[in-house]
């Protein structure tokens, strides 16, 4: 067995009896299905599963919704192949899909009201004992699915090879993963290069960052396998458990813009997966709330169309060329590179007339006076472009200090306006010192602005600026916060529910998972008991998520000055609310993903009076949450790894 992979291979045996023809099974409508019945393979542990059909035993299972009518009860889970298969009866229809390679039989999950295909590699009719053909064992539905599934980028939204177009096509192969093995998931680490094609049975990586899949001296048995998005679950055998690898997955090029973006420090691995085990997923994809420029379908509910998070669909029937470039290795930047030069004999371009320098008399009262043209142009270069002509406009010394190379190379620095275009700073020093930064700054903005850039420059912005900037600014985000405070363990399971009534408000990711797709978040819970005194204020702690502001941690500062934290506080950077009266419960604005606005209520104003809030409402509905009696005296909360996204007050105890 491979260390550290997601599959078993065990060594196949050989039935000593003789050749066994599938026979055809009752075209079935009713009923379950006898899977065993046919082209079953025998194998030291256990047996294979297959369709019987068509003698596969490399399937996948999917599913979509059917109609209401289909539905029915029944006892049956579709958390492993033959659970699922049991589930769904049907005629075992064959059918031709548009590969030759492929077929699938469908029938109905009666349970969830489900359409069930299973999918898999065309097998032989005739089963030879001996051939080993289709006997390739797999453990369970998740490690077949993390086999047999293509592997789509959580960052472009696009897949391997077969769409891949451009001078280098096979950039859609390379991928890396981020991933941990096991239960413990707070040391992630950055798997090495791999190689994927649509042909491969497996998706394996080599474990460490500096391996590539075509090492000489590459181990074989020490290349890893992602099984899912998710840690291991109680049904997996504890041998299992230990060399469980899970994570996500990502081109290599849409990896290196992220490196980029975070240049020069390296990636923070350890906040970059607490944002990843935060955010909702479908089987393939982490949902960032948008649609990947076009490439899937996405949709609001009614409630919420100020919400800017979508819900991920099925992918949509645009074709985008740009989707399918190489987004690192541009042509056309590298193109531009090469002839943008600075002329040895004329520094200063031909349409612009050299300006003469004013030197203020020391007299002057103009601060910047006193700052050799050095520290000035240092300063310049930390000034926002569109702020520098006001800048100038406020000095006159700053307005004699020209705009030199070294400024437009700042446009280009990481944070700023034109960092989507590092390409300069990864040429060799020589080349990078010729560059002509100013022109290659004016002809940027032209290209950007009339809509002048390449297929592979599109791909690119379009990845920087939906996925990769909002990511890095995220990861920044989550380096202010502070550990989780009121850390508890509660479980509303535990309590006796005659004494204890809590009332609370939650997001929908929490509320209703599944809509979200097939969710693996970490939440941690928090609980705070409130002292008698009097709370004068709220102190709320804001974190900016994909250009939303979410309440990721709540101070109680009470009259005499004490302070009790709930969830993750961002010191120094609170905004206060204060509390006119004994707070009662709060005004809350909540969407999809977490908690974006809130008030106190204290009973003193009415619910149509304006009302004092810190967060952004962005006209979602209120909800108020309040004691029936009496003031918040205990607080319970859930998080994911930045967010609130459950928040409970209680509402009676018979111990207070």
């Amino acid at each position: 067995m491979m260390a550290g992979t997601a599959f078993a291979v065990p060594s196949p045996t050989y039935p000593t009896t003789t050749s066994k023809t599938c026979e055809e099974p009752p075209n079935q409508t009713t009923g379950y299905p006898d899977y065993d019945a046919y082209c079953k393979c025998d194998a030291v542990e256990e047996k294979a599963y297959g369709n019987p059909y068509l003698g596969l035993v490399r399937c996948d299972t999917t599913c979509a919704p059917a109609k209401a009518e289909q539905k029915e009860a029944h006892n049956d889970v579709a958390d492993s192949i033959s659970n699922c298969m049991n589930a769904c009866t049907g005629s075992f229809e064959k059918a031709k899909r548009q590969d030759d390679d492929y077929w699938f039989c469908h029938g109905v999950n009666f349970k969830e009201g489900e359409l069930c295909e299973f999918i898999g590699t065309l097998g032989e009719k005739t089963f030879e004992a001996g051939s080993g053909n289709d006997c390739f064992y797999i453990d369970g539905l998740d490690e077949l699915k993390a086999m047999s599934a293509p592997l789509t980028c959580g960052l472009c939204g696009t897949g391997t090879t077969r769409q891949a177009i451009g001078s280098d096509s096979q950039w859609a192969s390379y991928y890396r993963a981020i991933y941990c093995i096991g239960l413990d998931s707070h040391e992630p680490r950055l798997s090495g290069l791999a190689s994927y094609l649509e042909q491969d049975t497996t998706n394996c990586l080599p474990p460490e960052a500096h391996q590539r899949f075509d090492d000489s001296n590459l181990d074989p048995l020490s290349l890893i396998t992602i099984r899912g998005f998710g840690p291991p679950g109680p049904d997996l055998l504890e041998s299992e458990r230990g060399i469980y690898a899970w994570g996500f997955r990502f081109h290599d090029s849409c990896w290196k813009l992220v490196e980029q973006a975070c240049a020069p420090k390296e990636v923070d691995l350890k906040r970059l997966w607490r944002i990843l085990r935060s955010v909702p997923h479908t089987a393939r994809l982490p949902l960032w709330g948008h649609n990947f420029g076009g490439l899937y379908l996405g949709s609001r509910r009614e409630n919420h169309v100020k919400s800017r998070f979508l819900l991920l669909g099925g992918p949509s029937n645009l074709i985008i060329p740009s989707a399918y470039h190489d987004p690192f290795k541009v042509p056309e930047l590298k193109a531009r590179l090469t002839i943008l030069r600075i002329k040895p004999d004329d520094t200063i371009s031909m349409h612009e007339k050299p300006q003469p320098l004013r030197y203020p008399s020391p007299a002057s009262l103009d601060p910047f006076s006193k700052l050799p043209a050095e520290l000035r142009e240092i300063i310049l270069t930390h000034v926002a472009t569109d702020d520098t002509l006001s800048f100038r406009l406020s000095s006159r010394v700053i307005a004699t200090t020209p705009l030199s190379q070294y400024f437009f190379q700042s446009r280009f620095w990481p944070g700023n306006e034109l960092d989507v275009f590092f390409d300069g700073f990864l040429l060799e020093p020589s080349d990078k010192a010729g560059l002509d930064w100013r022109e290659l700054y004016q002809s940027s903005k032209k290209r950007i602005k009339y809509n002048l850039v390449g297929l592979g420059e599109r791909n690119r912005l379009r990845i920087w600026k939906q996925t990769v900037r909002p990511l890095t600014r995220a990861i920044d985000e989550i380096n202010r916060l502070s550990e989780l405070k009121g850390k508890s363990d509660w479980s509303l399971d535990s309590e006796d529910a005659s004494k204890t009534l809590w009332k609370s408000v939650e997001t929908s990711q929490s509320l209703d998972p599944e809509l979200f797709g097939e969710l693996s978040r970490h939440l941690l819970q928090a609980e705070i008991e409130l002292p008698s005194s009097n709370i004068e204020a709220i102190h709320v702690s804001l974190v900016e998520f994909f250009g939303s502001k979410f309440i990721s941690g709540l101070t109680f500062e009470t009259e005499h000055g004490e302070d009790i934290e709930i969830g993750y506080i961002i010191p120094g950077f609170e905004e206060p609310l204060l509390v006119e009266a004994s707070l009662q419960g709060f005004h809350l604005a909540v969407d999809y993903c977490g908690f974006r606005a809130i008030s106190p209520y204290t009973g003193q104003h009415m619910e149509s009076e304006y009302l004092d809030w810190v967060g952004n409402r962005d006209d979602l509905p209120i909800q108020t949450l309040k004691c029936s009696g009496g003031m918040v005296r205990r607080i319970r909360a859930n998080f994911d790894g930045f967010r609130m996204q459950s928040l409970y007050i209680l509402e009676s105890d018979d111990s207070h």
